[in-house]
């Protein structure tokens, strides 16, 4: 899932041509991660 920096859209899909936001026409994007705390186990 992919969030438009211009209006905050999510858009879930890549097309042919890329990324580009359908509400406004944007084309730079931010990755939405899960804020989610990882551990691991240290051999």
């Amino acid at each position: 899932m992919y969030r438009c920096a211009k209006c905050g859209a999510i858009k879930t899909e890549i097309g042919p041509t890329g990324l580009q936001c359908d509400h406004c026409g944007g084309k730079i994007f931010y990755k939405v991660r899960p804020n989610i705390k990882k551990s691991l186990k240290a051999r």
